[in-house]
């Protein structure tokens, strides 16, 4: 197995619990843009953690593999990642048509891309 180094796992300092994980995608290194991708455990969602580790990881991807740009997506019914995103600075990019299929209720629901480039970083 391939290891990964722009996969982070995500653990509680107080515990050594692991509680999610961040994963940073480079395609094409030429256009450093990178896609983060994040999951925290249920048990451990509206304590801050995403928040803490996605600040360090926007610090990381910016200054230490000087990239441009950096972006996410989430389902636009995910209300609490808009809402981080939106705190960390990112703008919405777009918004594309029925992306996403809801577990529970079968329903389609748009996928949202939002973005932050390094000028914009205010933290």
């Amino acid at each position: 197995m391939k290891k990964n180094k722009h996969a982070w796992v995500l653990e509680e300092k107080k515990s050594g619990n692991i509680i999610g994980y961040i994963t940073v995608d480079i395609p094409y290194d030429l256009l450093k843009v990178g896609e983060l991708g994040y999951v925290i455990a249920e048990k451990y969602q509206h304590m801050g953690y995403a928040y803490e580790a996605l600040t360090c990881m926007i610090k990381k991807y910016f200054n230490e593999e000087k990239l441009y740009l950096l972006e996410a997506k989430f389902n636009e019914n995910n209300i609490a990642s808009s809402k981080l995103l939106n705190k960390l600075g990112f703008q919405m990019e777009a918004s594309l048509r029925g992306r996403r299929i809801d577990s529970y209720s079968g329903q389609r629901n748009n996928l949202i891309i939002c973005s932050l480039t390094k000028d914009e970083v205010n933290f």
